[in-house]
């Protein structure tokens, strides 16, 4: 019985040996069919381990040129949409522009208009005014005339209210909240006061004499309409000097007395006249001065702080600004500008700059400040190193610097041009440049986007939209037209 057993486990051992043998030799077989295909086969598993780094590299060189196309300079333009005037209504009207929501006001002697960006007028006030001044925050504006007590305030909806001054307006700013601040002349000095959005005037004020606060250069609201920043410029023996006083207005500063102040700076700008000052939120503002710029905080509201300074030794030609950035334009040459530049920021006078009878210079800021110039003899000229004649050329080819700031005072971009133009606006996510027939866009990171020129005169350019990878809008007035264009 054991032996038959044991002879029955022989017989189904030697069955799997045998069917184990067998079906090595039939994987054996497959292998070598496999690789006989694979001969014939150009698609094989060699050739696939071809392919797969072939399209990585076709993929690699796809998302290269697809990150450089997205950045390149615009070379074509479409037009969006076009309002033309008709001869005899309004052709000869002179207008002013000034950014407001996705669209600008446009502002003339007989009123104002917002003109959205796909062209339409969304609201029209009529009203007689001269030399005007307009200060645009968020979706509030208000209009006055200088030289005179009338002033209007807008919203989105159109007018909010209208108030009246004790005395002749020099200037306006308005917050994000309606609150309008204006800077009122009076015979033994200035006055500001405060108006409501719907043109009440508060029981606020601040009033500074000229022998001693000096005079207000500069003033700037926080977007929520509690404090303010004020640039003075006062005579100190024979010397010209600023300061920059802040002042609020919220149940904060009550503790800081009558008048409100609670900070002042005044040998902080090197000797240099502080000509624009700018609340970029509620708690970061700079002051620019003929020399570089300083930046501030007030996360403290009872305590502003000066943050950091950056010098800037050339003359300071064009600012502008919105809620997050600062663009200067300098003139490398150090040469003086006799008409003066203009700021791009959100508030101004119609027809550009004022010349303040008051005022005995420009604003450094926007005129600009001498260099002073080397004074050493021929002999120490002699021992200076020589430039390459290629050196002098760039340098002359590219005289101006634009220079861009965040709200905190880190600079993003130092960039050598050779555009200046007469106008600069800050705008959305580029600068643009412009002056008569010809503009040019710049990117924050100081690429050239397009390089404009037109049949007649430039009035006025704003951005409309950010740059995209198709292009980007721009809206452009003109003295007998508007338009809207696609640059791609």
């Amino acid at each position: 019985m054991a032996d038959r057993e044991r002879e029955s486990r022989k017989r189904k051992l030697k069955q799997r040996v045998i069917i184990g043998s067998k079906a090595e030799e039939g994987l054996e077989e497959e292998l070598q069919e496999e690789g006989r295909r694979a001969e014939d086969n150009p698609f094989s598993l060699t050739a696939k381990n071809f392919w797969l780094p072939f399209l990585l590299i076709l993929f690699f060189l796809f998302a290269v040129g697809f990150f450089f196309y997205g950045r390149r300079r615009f070379g074509q333009k479409e037009l969006l949409w076009k309002d033309s005037l008709e001869e005899g209504k309004g052709a000869e009207e002179e207008y002013s522009y000034f950014p407001y929501r996705d669209g600008v006001i446009k502002l003339s002697k007989d009123g104002a208009k917002y003109v959205s960006s796909q062209g339409k007028v969304l609201w029209d006030q009529a009203f007689e005014m001269g030399r005007a001044l307009v200060s645009v925050s968020g979706d509030y504006a208000v209009v006055g005339e200088q030289g005179g007590t009338k002033l209007y305030i807008f919203s989105s909806q159109g007018l909010s209210g209208q108030g009246e001054a004790p005395s002749t307006i020099e200037k306006l700013r308005i917050s994000e909240k309606g609150v309008v601040y204006a800077l009122l002349s009076e015979d033994q000095g200035t006055y500001i006061t405060v108006f409501s959005k719907e043109g009440k005037n508060l029981d606020i004020g601040i009033k500074s004499v000229m022998s001693g606060d000096g005079y207000p250069m500069d003033l700037s609201v926080s977007p929520d309409g509690t404090e303010l920043c004020v640039a003075f410029a006062h005579l100190e023996q024979t010397a010209v000097k600023s300061r920059v006083v802040y002042y609020n207005f919220s149940s904060l500063g009550k503790n800081a007395g009558a008048d409100r102040v609670v900070g002042g700076f005044t040998d902080d700008f090197s000797g240099g006249i502080v000509g624009r000052v700018h609340f970029f939120t509620d708690e970061e503002s700079c002051a620019a001065y003929d020399g570089g710029l300083a930046f501030f905080s007030t996360k403290v509201r009872t305590s502003p702080e000066l943050k950091k300074k950056v010098e800037i030794p050339e003359t300071i030609r064009m600012i502008s600004y919105d809620n997050n950035y600062l663009a200067v334009l300098t003139d490398q040459r150090g040469e003086t500008q006799e008409d003066g530049g203009k700021s791009g920021g959100k508030e101004g006078a119609k027809g550009g700059n004022t010349k303040d009878p008051k005022k005995k210079k420009q604003s450094p800021v926007a005129s600009g400040s001498t260099l002073t110039e080397s004074k050493e003899n021929s002999g120490k000229e002699k021992q200076k190193t020589k430039v390459s004649s290629g050196s002098k050329k760039k340098k002359q080819e590219k005289p101006y610097r634009l220079l861009i700031f965040r709200k905190t005072g880190e600079k993003i971009l130092d960039k050598p041009i050779d555009f200046m133009g007469n106008n600069m606006e800050l705008s959305q996510d580029k600068v643009i440049l412009y002056q008569e027939k010809y503009f040019k866009v710049y990117d924050f990171q100081g690429r050239l986007r397009y390089n404009g020129e037109t049949e007649e005169g430039l009035q006025y350019i704003r951005s409309l939209s950010k740059i995209q990878f198709g292009g980007t809008d721009l809206f452009l007035a003109y003295r007998n037209r508007e338009e809207a264009i696609r640059v791609k």
